[in-house]
Order: C-alpha cells, then sequence, then structure tokens
C-alpha cells in the first residue's frame, strides 16, 4: 500500500486533472498505514511462511516414502 501512494504522487502525466490536494492526501495515508496480516493470531512473515513451507514439504516427502500419499 505504501508504494502505490508513493507511484500516485510521482507519476504527474498519469494523474495531471486530479488536484494535488487529493494526491498529497492519499500520499500521507498510505504513509502512515500501518498493515499486519495475521492468520489465527500468527503475524504472518517471511520467516514463518518460509518454515512452514519448508515443514509441509518435508512431510509431505516423508508420507510418500512410507507410502501413505
Amino acid at each position: 500500500m505504501q508504494d502505490v501512494g508513493h507511484e500516485v504522487r510521482t507519476r504527474p502525466f498519469v494523474y495531471e486533472t486530479t488536484p494535488v490536494q487529493d494526491l498529497d492526501s492519499i500520499l500521507l495515508y498510505t504513509s502512515s498505514l500501518r498493515m499486519t496480516s495475521e492468520l489465527f493470531k500468527i503475524p504472518i512473515t517471511g520467516r514463518y511462511l518460509c518454515m512452514a513451507v519448508t515443514l509441509g514439504t518435508i512431510l509431505i516427502i516423508t508420507l510418500a516414502q512410507c507410502h501413505v500419499l
């Protein structure tokens, strides 16, 4: 979201008919926006996502070698 606000403000030819105050307010809103993603109250970050994919892959390989899958 923060990148979108900066892109809107830095592309003057795309939004040339939009008032400067509106563009500034979008930039101010997106730069002050703090968003986090959570799944079952656990924050979803790159580290947790990588760990989940790794554990899932190990589990699938283990089950496949035991002829469960």
